[in-house]
Order: C-alpha cells, then sequence, then structure tokens
C-alpha cells in the first residue's frame, strides 16, 4: 500500500480484492470522501518491492 497526499495505492491478489477490499470501499467513501483509492490485483504481489503484510482483526479492514 502507497499514500500520495489524499490518494492510497494498493496491490492486493484478487480474491482479497473482491472479498474485502473493493466492498468496503463505500464505507471509505463515506468517511473519506476525499480519499482517492486506487486498487490493483496481482497474483504475485510477493514479488512487488514494496509489500505490507497484514492480518485482518475482527473482520475489518
Amino acid at each position: 500500500m502507497q499514500a500520495t497526499g489524499r490518494a492510497v495505492k494498493i496491490t492486493t491478489t484478487s480474491s482479497l480484492a473482491a472479498l474485502r477490499l473493493i466492498p468496503a470501499l463505500q464505507g471509505l467513501s463515506i468517511n473519506q470522501p476525499n480519499l482517492k483509492v486506487d486498487i490493483s490485483t496481482s497474483e504475485a504481489v510477493d514479488k512487488q518491492l514494496h509489500t505490507c503484510l497484514f492480518a485482518l482483526a475482527n473482520g475489518t479492514i
């Protein structure tokens, strides 16, 4: 994940994007209306130079 000003670029696997990130975008856009989110998917995320690993707690992002 990379933050630039009011923009966040996330590269993740397609399954995480489809199951968690994309469904959460509506709530995020309500809470952060000026934030631009760019989600791209790749099944080779582990080969990216800047990988941020994280775990979900209580099913929230």
